[in-house]
């Protein structure tokens, strides 16, 4: 029997789903301990790409904010699971493609980003201005997702996922046949020491710092879900996360203020009295004290996985 054939399948999102145009989020499936980590591997990849269809076939009866959010997310949660799962999968094959699922996921971010920014800005001549550049960013994703890569992209994944080289490797079949018990302590220890280290001297760290921070916090948190399913501890589980959440909020309020500032710069706002109104609207002294403060409550909570 070949791994392929112990693949999990998640079920495909519901016909209305995709004939309403309805955004959805992940179905958040849970592997259990006895899987294997190809199993469980299978098992997450294939929900983060079914929430990423769900939200792509919304986005074909027109753009829809919350369907480019979720779409991001669902790319973003499979680059997550490849990094965890990253002994098992590591190659130049996987490289690959998710440098596609990245590039991908870049230019929904462009039209997030405007998307958030035109929410805060008040109306006037600043506003109109956004609205434009807003437009062209919903027009530059529904033309990116009709492209023959954005379209072939996701059946590449899935036959990756399927019967990509990482599950015929002769040097991982040790790895493809371990459990998942014996495995997901360590993977998530990993991920929170990078959230330990990365996070030093928070409020010295410049944007691309804070940036590499709150990616950190990102694949911890997503982690912490694809492995709840092993762990018992659910009242710490909860702790734990809600730990997670308020660090997240505060670092992503922070890069909503820098994806502003840059955006705001490409179109030749910066410095304006409307544009420097917008910025300080953020507060980010305050957000950087709360980020850092919420870091700290964080690494004091005994993870629930041991």
């Amino acid at each position: 029997m070949t791994d392929a054939t112990l693949t999990p399948t998640v079920p495909a999102p519901a016909a209305a789903d995709a004939a309403n145009g309805d955004p959805g989020k992940s179905q958040r499936p849970l592997p259990h301990a006895g899987m294997t980590l190809a199993e469980a591997f299978a098992l997450v990849a294939e929900d983060c790409l079914q929430q990423y269809r769900r939200n792509e076939a919304a986005l074909s009866f027109g753009y829809d904010p919350e369907a480019v959010h979720q779409a991001r997310i669902g790319l973003r949660r499979l680059r997550s699971a490849t990094t965890l799962f990253r002994p098992l999968l590591a190659g130049p094959e996987t490289d690959r493609l998710i440098a596609r699922v990245r590039d991908l996921a870049a230019c929904l971010g462009e039209a997030r980003d405007l998307d958030v920014l035109i929410a805060r800005a008040p109306q006037g001549a600043l506003l109109a201005r956004l609205a434009q550049a807003r437009d062209d960013a919903h027009a530059a994703v529904l033309a990116r997702l009709r492209e023959g890569e954005a379209r072939i992209l996701p059946a590449d994944l899935r036959a990756w996922i399927a019967d990509g080289g990482w599950r015929h490797d002769p040097a991982k079949a040790d790895l493809r046949a371990a459990t998942l018990a014996g495995f997901a302590a360590d993977a998530l220890d990993r991920q929170r020491r990078k959230v330990a280290r990365h996070g030093k001297h928070l409020a010295s760290l410049d944007v691309e710092g804070r940036h590499r921070l709150r990616k950190d916090v990102k694949k911890l948190r997503y982690g912490c879900e694809f492995l709840a399913g092993l762990f018992a501890a659910k009242g710490r589980r909860r702790k734990f996360a809600a730990a997670l959440l308020d660090l997240q909020a505060s670092l992503g309020a922070l890069n909503d203020r820098a994806a502003a500032e840059e955006r705001l710069s490409a179109l030749g706002l910066a410095g304006t009295a409307e544009a420097d109104a917008l910025l300080a609207a953020w507060k980010p002294k305050a957000l950087l004290k709360e980020a850092a403060r919420a870091r700290h409550a964080l690494l004091d909570i005994k993870p629930f996985w041991h």
